[in-house]
């Protein structure tokens, strides 16, 4: 996410977060103003966990290590689209919605020279076995990623923390779950907290045609993984006005009319599950 961008002013009272307004993420960190964010931890089969290397030039925390990937929910978004689009920004990964596994959320104050980050974090965890010569670093933001063991992990975090951003808590939650190969195993992903639905098969033609997935990767993403709460409004984040502005008149009433039909059976199928 880009210095100056638009995020949600939420309550500090979590789990009862309330939007109270919009700011400028440069404000809200100069003023301490309590937003959101979404930590990723990435896994592989190997148990060891990837660690991110913030670059020189971040204004805050620069050359520490941190979580894989990490970003700022933008104004109106959900925790799954920020981490959709900070996976792919960050790293060059498409995310396995599948393997995608929501951890806690945890409330987090941070500072660093005039910056006062107040945040309530969204944590998850993604098992996915990545090749570190694949990724593709947002060189803003990211300096290297590396892989390291778990008993690693967790000796650098005891030892060394002064190499890390201190998510202290998150840490040692973090710690906590990934000792406990039962708790770990018993995690929801993250897409059966909503029901299943599958659009219609004109709708899904008309999708495949306003949408080809080789164009709109982030848009099949949220498509494809069942979930539905803001889905819609999670699509039209994605087509900024700055891209709808780039193609034709025609071409923008076309994709918002599929939103509409797709935000119409969204609707009759909430419908059909409440009268079940």
């Amino acid at each position: 996410m880009a210095e100056h961008e638009l995020i949600d002013i939420v309550n500090e009272k979590y789990p009862y977060l309330k939007v109270e307004g919009t700011i400028d993420k440069s404000i809200a960190h100069k003023n301490g103003i309590w937003h959101r964010s979404v930590h990723v931890w990435i896994i592989n089969d190997n148990n060891e966990i990837l660690m991110q290397k913030r670059c020189a030039d971040k204004k805050f925390f620069p050359n520490l290590w941190d979580v894989s990937f990490a970003g700022h929910i933008g104004a109106g978004e959900t925790s799954l689209l920020s981490a959709i689009r900070e996976g792919y920004e960050e790293l060059g990964i498409s995310i396995d919605l599948q393997n995608l596994k929501y951890l806690f959320t945890n409330k987090e104050k941070l500072a660093y020279n005039k910056i006062q980050s107040n945040e309530i974090v969204d944590v998850y965890i993604l098992k996915q076995n990545l090749n570190i010569n694949d990724l593709k670093y947002q060189k803003e933001e990211v300096e290297t990623a590396k892989w390291i063991s778990f008993q690693e992990f967790f000796k650098m975090i005891t030892e060394n923390i002064s190499s890390f951003i201190p998510h202290i808590e998150e840490f040692n939650l973090l710690k906590e779950l990934l000792t406990d190969k039962t708790k770990l195993n018993s995690l929801t992903s993250y897409n059966s907290y909503e029901n299943t639905f599958i659009p219609s098969q004109s709708l899904i033609n008309d999708i495949n045609k306003e949408f080809p997935e080789k164009d709109y990767p982030e848009i099949n993403k949220l498509l494809n993984s069942g979930l539905i709460e803001n889905l819609t409004n999670n699509i039209k984040n994605i087509l900024t006005k700055e891209f709808l502005s780039s193609i034709s008149e025609k071409e923008v009433n076309n994709k918002l009319e599929i939103l509409k039909k797709l935000d119409k059976e969204i609707k009759k199928y909430k419908k059909d599950e409440i009268e079940k």
